[in-house]
C-alpha cells in the first residue's frame, strides 16, 4: 500500500509537470505569435521608374572636364554646375554670346568652352563663316539668314555638339535645300 501511494504521488507530480510544461509551451507559442523576437521582413518594391539620364561630354575651359550623366531634362546650366563652372581663363564673352545656358541637354552632346584668345573669329580668310563658331549676329551676314534662323542655327549647334558636315545645317528647322544652295559656298566648319 505504501508503494501504491508512492506511485500515485509520482503519477500526480508527473501529470502536474506535463500540464505545467504544456502551459509553458502554449505561453511561449502565444508570445511568439503576438510579440515576435525579430520584426518580420518587409519586402518593399521600388515603385518609382528608373530615372532616365543623358550623357554629355564637356571640355575646354571648365573646372572639371569630362563625361557627365545628368537627369533627362537637364539644361546647359546644370552641366556647368556639375563640372564646377567655367575656369578662370575661360572666354566668358564668347560663352555669353554663344552658349544658351537654358538649352536642354541632348544625350551624346559635346560642349567645348574656349579659353581666352583661343577663338580667332568665325570668318575665315576666304570670307566664309564657320557655322560651328559664329555668333548669331555673324550668321545673319549669310543670305536669307535673319535673326530667327541665326538663333536656330546656334541652338541646333549647342544641342547637337556642332555640325559634322555642311549639309547638316539643313536639319535646322526651316533651312531646306533652296536656302542651303544660297549659303553653301559662304559657310565652312
Amino acid at each position: 500500500m505504501l508503494q501504491e501511494k508512492a506511485v500515485l504521488k509520482i503519477f500526480r507530480y508527473w501529470r502536474q509537470g506535463v500540464i505545467l510544461l504544456g502551459l509553458v509551451l502554449a505561453g511561449w507559442g502565444l508570445r511568439q505569435l503576438f510579440f515576435p523576437s525579430s520584426p518580420p521582413v518587409e519586402v518593399i518594391e521600388d515603385s518609382q521608374p528608373e530615372e532616365k539620364l543623358v550623357v554629355v561630354d564637356v571640355q575646354g575651359a571648365v573646372m572639371k572636364p569630362g563625361v557627365y550623366q545628368l537627369p533627362q531634362g537637364s539644361r546647359v546650366q546644370d552641366l556647368l554646375i556639375a563640372c564646377g563652372g567655367l575656369a578662370s581663363r575661360a572666354d566668358r564673352d564668347w560663352v555669353a554670346k554663344n552658349i544658351n545656358r537654358a538649352a536642354l541637354l541632348r544625350d551624346g552632346a559635346k560642349f567645348y568652352f574656349p579659353f581666352q584668345g583661343e577663338v580667332q573669329g568665325a570668318v575665315s580668310e576666304g570670307g566664309k563663316i564657320n557655322i560651328n563658331q559664329a555668333t548669331a549676329k555673324e550668321l545673319e551676314q549669310l543670305p536669307g539668314i535673319g535673326p530667327s534662323f541665326a538663333q536656330k542655327i546656334v541652338n541646333y549647334r549647342l544641342q547637337h555638339g556642332g555640325f559634322r558636315s555642311l549639309e547638316e545645317i539643313m536639319l535646322v528647322e526651316g533651312i531646306g535645300e533652296k536656302l542651303f544652295e544660297k549659303i553653301k559656298d559662304k559657310i565652312t566648319l
